[in-house]
């Protein structure tokens, strides 16, 4: 892929045995999750699935969708997990300034 370009994206569905090395080899890890209270257990299953490989969750970024306000406070109670919400984009391939503050927090390094 020697196309020099600054930043990839690689897009690892769900971790497994194969994707993991991988994943832990990226500098910035962003991870989307569904915040809804019945896709909790996926979560909580995951974040079992962190800690055994001893990656600690706040190296990652993470991005929730599909949550109320009350969702996100609760998966930082439950998870401490502070999650930034997902923008709804009309069209992926044309981003607006009102996005720009998502992306902006994405992309800091911590």
């Amino acid at each position: 892929m020697n196309l020099r370009y600054k930043y990839y994206i690689l897009d690892f569905g769900v971790l497994t045995e194969h994707t993991l090395p991988e994943f832990k080899r990226c500098d910035l890890r962003v991870v989307i999750t569904d915040v809804s209270m019945w896709k909790s257990a996926r979560l909580e299953c995951f974040a079992k699935q962190l800690q055994k490989n001893n990656i600690p969750w706040n190296t990652l970024k993470t991005v929730g969708r599909d949550g109320t306000k009350s969702d996100y406070a609760r998966l930082h109670a439950d998870f401490g997990i502070q999650a930034e919400p997902m923008p709804v984009l009309k069209d992926p391939f044309r981003i607006t300034s009102g996005c720009f503050h998502f992306f902006e927090e994405i992309m800091k390094g911590d």
